[in-house]
């Protein structure tokens, strides 16, 4: 049964009040005195999701309004307020957080709109607006820029096409400079995420492999998601060789490929699969796996008797990345020496002792490869 008549030449038509999240699908015809042709060929949409705020907190500041006053472009606004933060009146500064949580269905495009504006102050602060899967972790949306009144315009924010859950969405102020108190506004129309939920009907693009990080005997392979994928195969090949399969049907975006052999180069391309097919290859990434680096040992150490103290100094052990040192004492020289304190990549140590008393020591040097065998041993006596 036909939907709609539309004039002669259109090529636009709007079909409204429909179910958000129902997928429809449609064909047109053409037609004239003479009759009607065959239906083109059937194209499917769903009308978007949209998202709203179903929490929120402030963190620091002042609210007037409800996160209800965010659900419609109405002129109706949540009024965000900085506060004073700081300690003595001497500390103090200007300060706003704000969250907002909300329930988000993965699409072909998830996308942040926000119709907002923040009126001019002297101090030229601004609010930035992130997101966060996990109220810990936030990403800037750089796009966001606020108008200084309300003109109408939404500011628009792409998000992860693979995005889903619980998302917080937060406000802060950029300035926290002691002595700056004017106590900005930020008013808040409307606020919400939008998903785009029709159906795919081709293959995942390409995902990008972003790094191949080479460990003993393995390589470790992080690339991005792609939108509608729902799985993903990793190729492998010597350089100059050809692809072969190394692994199939993941579906997280990280993978590590064991028993290599040490010494060769490996190059790695990933491809995105769903129900239409097998997307594109992604460019290729090389790594090397190598055998662990023996961490050499410090050397020079020597041991300086002072007052109530014994003053040890080392070199460095020559092995690049040295994140410790550790110390190692004992009262005999061929007795079991014992650890005596862990310190960062400093070469010396001032070790507080009784007077009296001859005291061995030896120093070992931790980088990524482990710790190394002992330093030479140094003894001395406090004075």
């Amino acid at each position: 049964m036909p939907l709609a008549a539309v004039a002669a030449n259109a090529t636009v038509f709007v079909d409204a009040g429909l179910t958000t999240g129902t997928t429809y699908y449609y064909r047109v015809r053409a037609c004239n005195g003479a009759g009607c042709s065959a239906p083109g060929a059937t194209a499917a949409a769903a009308p978007f999701l949209y998202a709203y705020a179903t929490s929120e907190t402030t963190v620091a500041g002042t609210l007037t309004g409800t996160r209800a006053n965010t659900y419609a472009d109405d002129g109706v606004y949540e009024q965000l307020t900085e506060k004073l933060a700081g300690g003595k009146p001497v500390t103090r500064y200007s300060a706003l957080e704000h969250k907002w949580v909300f329930t988000v269905t993965p699409g072909q495009s998830v996308t942040f709109f926000l119709q907002a504006f923040q009126p001019v102050n002297a101090e030229g602060d601004r609010f930035v607006f992130s997101y966060s899967t996990d109220d810990i972790t936030y990403q800037d949306m750089t796009s966001i820029v606020l108008p200084t009144s309300d003109d109408g315009s939404y500011q628009v924010f792409a998000l992860p096409g693979t995005l889903q859950g619980t998302v917080y969405v937060r406000v802060q102020d950029t300035d926290h400079t002691i002595g700056r108190n004017a106590l900005d506004n930020l008013f808040v129309d409307q606020i919400l995420i939008r998903t785009d939920v029709s159906p795919m009907t081709a293959p995942p693009a390409a995902p990008v492999l972003q790094q191949a990080i080479a460990g003993n005997q393995t390589v470790t392979l992080t690339w991005t998601a792609s939108t509608g994928a729902t799985s993903y195969t990793i190729l492998r090949r010597l350089v100059g060789g050809g692809y072969t399969e190394v692994a199939t049907d993941l579906t997280a975006t990280t993978y590590t490929d064991i028993s290599l052999i040490n010494g060769t180069t490996y190059e790695y391309v990933v491809t995105a699969h769903n129900t239409f097919g097998s997307g594109a290859w992604s460019s290729p990434v090389s790594a090397t796996p190598q055998a662990p680096i023996a961490t050499e040992p410090p050397t020079n150490l020597t041991a300086t008797g002072a007052k109530r103290k014994i003053s040890l100094n080392w070199t460095q052990s020559s092995t690049p990345g040295i994140v410790q040192n550790k110390i190692y004492r004992s009262t005999t020289s061929n007795d079991t020496y014992t650890l005596l304190a862990t310190i960062g990549t400093a070469t010396s140590y001032s070790d507080t002792v009784p007077t009296g008393t001859t005291y061995y020591y030896t120093v070992t040097a931790v980088s990524s490869s482990g710790e190394s065998a002992v330093s030479n041993s140094a003894g001395a006596a406090a004075k």
